[in-house]
């Protein structure tokens, strides 16, 4: 998962980063790092309920 981070260059500006964060209880997630539960990302990538979405490019009726 990508987030947005504010962060401070050596030279003093400001910047805005991305951060990758990973999955929780993975490989790539072990020691001190931080990361984000499964579950955490599939609510994210749901429909939300009464949400007209199309289906293969239709339009919603």
């Amino acid at each position: 998962m990508a987030v947005g981070v504010g962060v401070r260059l050596p030279s003093g500006h400001p910047a805005r980063v991305t951060r990758f964060v990973p999955i929780s209880g993975t490989w790539r997630c072990d020691g001190d790092e931080r990361g984000i539960p499964l579950r955490t990302i599939t609510d994210y990538l749901q429909v939300p309920a009464n949400a007209q979405v199309p289906l293969l490019g239709g339009r919603p009726a």
